[in-house]
């Protein structure tokens, strides 16, 4: 009989756990977009964005919006005013497949300026990441075109695992290791990228 019950409980939580399971909150897609400013300029750029931050921050839902500038306002304007607009991503599949690593030039644009926003198709919409996005210079973007000579993961700060491309032929792959357990690179050719999860 109480193998019974067990079972009965276990098939319970199977059952109605899908319904408990929340949204991932550090989660984000990537978005392609053009920024009209108040100063005639317009800029573009990939944004973060999750539909889940808006319900959660207001409480409620926002998925009949049909304005996509609305509902990023609506958004930014409870966060601080401030929206970040990655000006390239890149994607180094022969490493990280389908993980989106931010390039060089990120700009903080002040909501109060922006006077509407425009969803633009690109290659690299839709990527999903969580956490911060990972950022590399254009020098360590031409080394991550290329394969690497040695490579380790290891497990990064709090939800993260750490990856460690090595271009320096005259490091060890010992000495890489050693690296890799103090997550403090200061070799130019060692690159670490540091990829969130929820």
């Amino acid at each position: 009989m109480k193998k019974i019950a067990g079972l009965f409980m276990l098939l319970s939580v199977l059952i109605t756990s899908h319904d408990a399971i929340a949204d991932c909150l550090a989660c984000w897609n990537t978005q392609y977009v053009d920024i009209h400013l108040d100063d005639q300029q317009t800029i573009s750029g990939f944004i973060l964005w999750n539909n889940s931050w808006i319900s959660y921050n207001q409480n409620q839902s926002y998925d009949d919006f049909t304005d996509y500038c609305d509902t990023l306002v609506e958004f930014y304007s409870s966060d601080g005013g401030q929206l970040l607009l990655i000006k390239y991503i890149d994607v180094f599949d022969h490493l990280l497949p389908r993980q989106p690593i931010a390039v060089h030039q990120v700009d903080t644009i002040d909501i109060n300026h922006i006077h509407g926003i425009q969803k633009q198709f690109h290659a690299f919409n839709g990527l999903a990441g969580a956490g911060q996005i990972p950022f590399v210079s254009q020098f360590q973007q031409s080394l991550l075109a290329n394969a690497p000579i040695d490579q380790i993961k290891v497990p990064g700060p709090a939800l993260s695992d750490a990856y460690l491309f090595n271009y320096n032929s005259a490091l060890r792959k010992k000495e890489l290791a050693l690296l890799s357990k103090e997550l403090n690179v200061l070799d130019s050719l060692v690159i670490m990228i540091i990829i969130h999860y929820d």
